[in-house]
């Protein structure tokens, strides 16, 4: 309540709950207003509040108690809330156990709450009123592209396969049926998650995956094994740390290799965009760093990866919004010849540069041969300007950049596309369909149309 600004009963109100929750950040749990006296002085137009605060005790937390309908142990709800049992009381513990309930995906709902008095012993009970969503569920997808074809997908889903809010994902997808860039494709695998497993913000998981990929430039089957954690940091910083192996048959322009590697994969993922299908403030960086041991068929080396988003918008009857993205990739150690042929990079298409075809900017060796490079960037930008409250335009623009050389250096090849998009605000995000034309480099033919939920980046 600052002296001389526009006296209002919102403003009293939010005083005294803002004095309320310092004392509850204390340890005070039931800290209330105690007593309030408001003068109004018509003369001089001012309004004089006081308020006196009883904090009541400092309390330590209880045991959790778990009340509702699920299928999830006791004991593995308390050790994935996390509840600090015998420190002192604070909110942000309570918010932070809810959080950690609700991203297991298990449960419908989880609410805590505090008991109304405080026991003798100075302790306050709080309870998790938890419910289970449908324990399995079944879903599958289809795509058709006048470029890629027909692409179909499913999955299965068990979110509390051990009693103990496992996950276990099973995925298998086929696309390119009558496409243009390449034969069909295949991949399936399953991923099992354990939340809560070495303490309560650290997640266990264990994947397999197999996969088979025929472009027009890269044909190859592999099959890898991973295991590893996610530790979450924060509501908005995440980090994995894996150990795997790959084996791996390519085939490209320069023939058929079969290798063998072990990795180490190691991603940190920075989120602090206000929605993430559809961001209008904030920043998103995503950076991923696998070294590697080639048993057999290939060097040692290391892929490194980086995608870096910026948002700001201004106005607000038709808000615009300037969106920028970064990505850089790089193969490092093996030689271009040696390097696993599924780990290079190639530029064109949705996720990089619309307007181009699909993986058009690549290592031309001469003779019609291609493959991929051992470095990549690219750089997009969109201007998001609002039309009406559920439709927007678009303006974009890309480029990328592939290179031979182990970090991007110029000597690479750039290629770029612009377009014109509309977006419209759906429940679960906008639809995006965006119309690009090819503005300079390799790949030049025409314009592409691209649909799709969400914001391109």
């Amino acid at each position: 309540l600052a002296t001389g600004q526009p006296a209002s009963l919102a403003s009293i109100r939010a005083a005294v709950d803002a004095a309320i929750e310092g004392w509850r950040q204390q340890g005070h749990a039931k800290a209330r207003l105690a007593q309030q006296q408001i003068t109004a002085n018509h003369t001089t137009r001012q309004l004089a509040v006081s308020a006196r605060i009883a904090p009541g005790p400092r309390v330590r937390f209880d045991p959790l108690l778990v009340t509702g309908t699920t299928g999830v142990r006791p004991d593995r709800i308390r050790e994935i809330a996390g509840l600090p049992e015998g420190t002192v009381f604070d909110p942000d513990e309570i918010a932070a156990s809810t959080t950690r309930l609700r991203r297991t995906g298990t449960f419908g709902a989880a609410i805590l709450t505090e008991a109304d008095t405080i026991a003798q012993d100075g302790t306050l009970a709080i309870t998790a009123d938890v419910s289970d969503r449908l324990p399995r569920s079944l879903g599958a997808g289809a795509e058709v592209s006048s470029l890629d074809g027909v692409a179909l997908s499913a999955y299965w889903l068990h979110r509390n396969v051990l009693g103990g809010a496992e996950r276990l994902r099973i995925d298998a997808e086929v696309s390119g049926i009558g496409g243009q860039t390449g034969g069909v494709d295949g991949n399936a695998s399953i991923r099992f998650d354990r939340p809560a497993t070495f303490n309560e913000d650290t997640d266990f998981f264990a994947e397999i995956e197999i996969e088979r990929r025929n472009d027009a430039t890269l044909d190859s089957t592999s099959a890898t094994v991973l295991t590893g954690i996610r530790r979450y940091a924060s509501a908005n910083r995440t980090y994995d740390l894996g150990i795997g192996a790959r084996r791996a048959r390519t085939t490209d322009a320069f023939g058929r290799r079969d290798y063998t590697m072990l990795m180490l994969p190691l991603a940190a993922v920075f989120d602090y965009r206000d929605a993430p299908l559809n961001a209008t403030n904030g920043w998103y960086a995503n950076v991923e760093l696998t070294p590697f041991v080639g048993i057999s068929g290939i060097p040692n080396g290391a892929a490194t990866t980086a995608d870096l988003r910026a948002y700001h918008s201004f106005g607000s009857t038709r808000p615009v919004t300037i969106a920028g993205r970064f990505q850089i990739g790089s193969v490092a150690g093996p030689s271009l010849a040696q390097s696993p042929a599924d780990l290079l990079f190639f530029s064109g298409g949705g996720g990089t540069v619309r307007g181009q075809p699909f993986q058009s900017n690549s290592i031309h060796l001469g003779g019609g041969q291609y493959v991929g490079g051992r470095s990549f960037l690219g750089l997009s930008a969109e201007l998001r300007i609002g039309s009406t409250d559920d439709i927007s335009s678009v303006l974009f623009a890309d480029a990328g950049y592939i290179g031979a050389e182990m970090f991007p250096d110029g000597s690479g090849t750039w290629h770029s596309g612009a377009g014109v998009g509309l977006r419209y605000d759906t429940s679960i995000g906008p639809l995006r369909v965006d119309v690009g034309l090819p503005v300079s480099g390799p790949g030049d033919d025409g314009f592409k149309l691209y649909i799709g939920i969400g914001q391109a980046f």
